[in-house]
């Protein structure tokens, strides 16, 4: 399975959140044991960092955060010029949520895994919250 994991599942995993840390590490430990390939948006790479270098106050751990995302991940996804544009008229509020959805379409991804789902009703590829992925999974 392709699953391309949302920027808010990695920011749970690397940055302290303890209500949604566990559910993060149970995604990636689900995708080593069933070989499931995670795929991450490059836009995902910068804003993670951003985001990381930001609340930790320390810009090299937020590349830190950054590499370590990489390592974790199968496939680096680019956002191309015609995503790009169209997620700027896609209708969706959330600019990065719509380059996620066109990102995932782009990369022939079987579903995004996020904590927003309601965010991705209008994707193409199937998006789940992480709590409802996690039980379907592991319900299976």
């Amino acid at each position: 399975m392709r699953i391309l994991v949302d920027t808010n599942i990695f920011l749970d995993f690397f940055l302290p959140n303890a209500e949604f840390q566990g559910l993060a590490k149970d995604l990636f430990l689900y995708c080593r044991r069933s070989r499931s390939q995670i795929y991450v948006a490059a836009t995902t790479l910068r804003d993670v960092g951003y985001i990381a270098k930001r609340r930790l106050h320390d810009e090299e751990k937020g590349r830190y955060i950054q590499r370590e995302v990489y390592s974790i991940c199968t496939k680096i996804v680019s956002v191309s010029a015609d995503a790009a544009i169209t997620a700027l008229y896609d209708g969706n509020p959330d600019y990065e949520d719509s380059l996620i959805m066109e990102a995932a379409e782009e990369a022939g991804c079987d579903c995004i895994v996020t904590r927003n789902a309601v965010h991705f009703a209008n994707s193409s590829v199937p998006a789940f919250d992480i709590r409802d992925f996690l039980a379907y999974v592991h319900a299976a």
